[in-house]
């Protein structure tokens, strides 16, 4: 729910660089819960456990290209 109301979210269990095998970028969400973080109400640092509903895959290949 909260990347549907366009929070930005901190996940630190991703580095941030993509891995890619056989030229094509791989999946980086391997686990259904994640810790994140986030800044809520009054700017305060927000931590919470997130479960993934479902996720929208793309065509790895063509990645900034």
């Amino acid at each position: 729910m909260l990347l549907k109301t366009g929070i930005e979210v901190n996940i630190p269990d991703i580095d941030g660089t993509p891995t890619i095998e056989a030229g094509e970028v791989q999946d980086p969400l391997k686990k259904k819960h994640y810790d994140i973080t986030f800044v809520g109400i009054d700017g305060e640092e927000v931590k919470s456990r997130v479960k993934l509903g479902r996720k929208i895959w793309f065509d790895g290949t063509k990645i900034n290209k």
